[in-house]
């Protein structure tokens, strides 16, 4: 059993990792969507 818990605390630090990842990368897209849509209405705002 000790031989395991190294390995087992790589698997959690991986998984805590990979989730702030994929947390982080959501939080960008949406972010970016957001900054498009309001560019996007800026520039039809200014066309009017």
């Amino acid at each position: 059993m000790a031989r395991l818990a190294p390995i087992e605390s790589y698997l959690i630090n991986d998984i805590m990792i990979a989730s702030r990842v994929y947390l982080l990368s959501t939080l960008n897209l949406k972010g970016n969507i957001i900054i498009n849509s309001l560019h996007g209405f800026w520039r039809s705002a200014e066309a009017l």
